[in-house]
């Protein structure tokens, strides 16, 4: 038997698995089908499937199953959730829905076989539906769309005055010590930015501020400015400071799954042309090939200087299979893309060490859409790799507990 690993299933189409002693990990709206092996030898196997989805299920449904001789000779016992229930001869095979599903098929004896053929479907709630009027619309975007204008592209290094208000600069302060990382604007009291800028720290609080125009005046930075020298410089700035954040719950430290956290901030900041929400996803596209940007203030180049100035930079969504099939080949079988990620990449172009918890966004129906969040990389514009990020449309459920009813009544 194999050793056992969580393999992440990529693909959404119906599709044959016949590892054994492997764990499955699902996404929702993909099937997978299960059927014994057809032949006249002895034979165990036993295959566990979880659904990546926090709030998803899956259904397990068994089309036919005939066994020769009684349940010492051969069994199909079905693990959901705990609660097992082993199938012999002709039984009939409930349909069942759970988190977990395990299955365990045993053949005692050689020279005979019967069969089943099941299948497995990870389902996911539908996608909330979290948007207002004005977000994912700059200043500039909203006078064009009022004449019926073309948008812009821009394709340059530096961010435009007001090009990206939900961008966030954000500051850890450890005891004696501080860090910086990138994060969004989704409403007026939520940032989102990424686990790993939080997770395993003892932060004692975050101050965080939100671009705007372009300041003439490095060191005068805060509310409304692109600019920054050092965290130095920030003494006296017109500083959001809370103490209060979320890490997801099912972060994983090692995969840089779930790489996703919320900052709350201690009361509603006022929309501005300076500052304004990025939209949240609507649908749980595969996005591949679509041209994406990314922003921060991270470093220019591998082990550079960081960034003084709001840098930006367009790229190219790579298919999950692309990018894992990119990293396994540089850092063996063992790493994997899970469906809740997303790659990115463009010749010479990447995110970099400090735009970590920073927006990857694309435009959709004339309006910027969060599609990612910052998490990792290798180096930086790595030829052959694409940098990760995580895929906000599979945490809507989890961001909407954080947003209040009332959000959006007031025209926001």
């Amino acid at each position: 038997m194999q050793e056992a690993r969580v393999v992440a299933m990529t693909d959404g189409l119906v599709g044959a698995v016949m590892e054994c002693g492997q764990t499955f990990s699902l996404e929702g709206g993909q099937t997978v089908l299960l059927f014994s092996r057809q032949d006249l030898y002895r034979y165990e196997c036993t295959q566990t499937f979880l659904v990546n989805d926090m709030d998803g299920k899956l259904e397990f449904t068994c089309h036919h199953l005939h066994f020769k001789f009684n349940c010492f000779i051969e069994s199909l016992k079905v693990t959901v959730d705990g609660n097992e229930t082993t199938y012999c001869m002709s039984d009939q095979v409930a349909v069942v829905t759970g988190k977990e599903v395990k299955l365990e098929y045993l053949r005692q004896v050689g020279g005979m076989h019967g069969g089943y053929v099941c299948t497995l479907t990870a389902h996911s709630p539908p996608l909330p539906q979290i948007s207002c009027d004005m977000c994912g619309v700059t200043a500039d975007m909203e006078k064009r769309l009022y004449h019926q204008g073309v948008l812009r592209i821009v394709q340059g290094t530096n961010a435009d005055r007001n090009e990206y208000p939900w961008m966030a600069y954000l500051v850890m302060f450890q005891e004696s010590s501080k860090y910086r990382c990138g994060g969004t604007l989704i409403t007026d009291t939520l940032v989102l930015s990424a686990a790993h800028c939080l997770a395993g720290f003892d932060i004692k609080y975050i101050k965080s501020f939100i671009h705007s125009v372009l300041s003439h005046r490095p060191a005068q930075v805060g509310l409304g400015q692109l600019e920054v020298v050092s965290t130095n410089d920030l003494v006296g700035a017109n500083w959001i400071t809370t103490t209060q954040y979320e890490i997801h719950p099912q972060y994983d430290d090692y995969t840089f799954h779930n790489d996703i956290c919320m900052i709350i901030l201690p009361e509603p900041i006022t929309f501005t042309p300076a500052i304004r929400p990025i939209c949240l996803p609507q649908h749980d596209l595969p996005m591949a090939n679509h041209n994406v940007t990314a922003t921060g203030w991270g470093a220019v180049s591998y082990e550079g200087a960081l960034a003084t100035s709001l840098q930006e930079v367009d790229m190219t969504v790579w298919s999950n299979a692309k990018c894992q099939e990119a990293w396994k080949s540089r850092f063996g079988d063992t790493f994997q893309i899970a469906g809740s990620q997303v790659c990115a990449a463009a010749p010479g172009k990447d995110t970099c060490n400090g735009d970590s918890g920073g927006p990857l966004i694309v435009k959709m129906c004339e309006r910027w859409q969060l599609l990612g969040v910052t998490s990792f990389g290798y180096k930086c514009a790595e030829p052959g790799l694409a940098g990760v990020y995580t895929r906000v449309s599979k945490y809507l459920t989890w961001i909407n507990q954080y947003i209040p009813d009332s959000y959006c009544s007031g025209g926001k």
